[in-house]
């Protein structure tokens, strides 16, 4: 992997569920490990092919691999916000792939 591509810095979070005053669940989002990666939206072509399998997928995140990065997590970058679709680790567990797409 080519360290000089990972310029964005990333921040991965994960739900934590906590209470208020009425013993009511609340869900909120915790820093888990911040990353540098390379950010890369899709082009016009590839995401109207994600979205032709049924898929919201707009944005690639490549990082070295980090164990413990899962679907149910987030992350930050700049002032986006992207939910999870898919961690991809290739064959040697050395680079992770992370596809999202832009919460709402």
């Amino acid at each position: 992997m080519n360290s000089g591509r990972l310029r964005e810095r990333i921040t991965v979070q994960k739900r934590v569920q906590s209470q208020d005053e009425f013993g009511q669940p609340i869900d909120t989002w915790q820093d888990y490990i911040g990353l540098y990666a390379d950010v890369v939206s899709l082009t016009g072509r590839e995401f109207f092919q994600a979205k032709a399998v049924g898929s919201d997928i707009t944005t690639r995140i490549m990082t070295r691999y980090y164990p413990g990065i899962k679907t149910d997590q987030r992350i930050l970058c700049r002032e986006n916000t992207y939910d999870i679709e898919a961690v991809l680790p290739d064959r040697l567990r050395t680079r992770l792939e992370i596809v999202c797409r832009e919460a709402a």
